[in-house]
């Protein structure tokens, strides 16, 4: 009975011992699984924070692409009104270098006929009318260089304000 009573008590302080051990598996492994869980949690918000800033700079660089757009179409726009009102002052100009030179041809014509008193007053009108005709050119292409010279200053400032380059 000794000896039955020795194996029952070695047998059940092993059997103790490896419950006591496979509890303490158990824990450390469940301890463990915790973490990964704990950790796994932790990337999957750092994820879709990560997720969430990406979009918001997505969306962010898509307003810009979208406003730099119609600013472009506006500036194009702009630039078609411009063209047209440019072509309308090259008309003008052209109808009134055309009167200044049928003029000049016409005082050239009668100086050509004229008697030799009236060649004196012919030639200081033909002079009077050469001189407005060359400050037209002149005053035509300053015109042109101060429309385009605005247009482009203001249209370079715009796509700076535009691109905030």
């Amino acid at each position: 009975m000794l000896n039955e009573t020795y194996l029952y008590f070695s047998n059940t302080v092993h059997y103790i011992l490896f419950l006591h051990i496979f509890l303490a598996t158990v824990s450390r492994l469940k301890k463990k699984l915790n973490d990964l869980e704990l950790r796994e949690t932790e990337e999957i918000n750092q994820l879709e924070l990560e997720r969430s800033l990406l979009n918001a700079e997505f969306d962010s660089e898509t307003q810009k692409i979208s406003k730099a757009k119609m600013k472009i179409a506006l500036l194009r726009h702009k630039e078609t009104r411009l063209s047209g009102f440019y072509e309308e002052l090259q008309k003008e100009f052209r109808k009134k270098l055309n009167e200044a030179q049928s003029r000049i041809s016409t005082i050239q014509e009668a100086l050509e006929r004229s008697p030799e008193n009236n060649v004196q007053l012919l030639h200081e009108q033909l002079e009077i009318e050469r001189k407005k005709f060359e400050d037209m050119e002149f005053n035509q292409m300053e015109e042109v260089k101060i429309i385009y010279g605005i247009w482009f200053i203001g249209f370079i400032y715009k796509l700076n304000i535009y691109f905030q380059i």
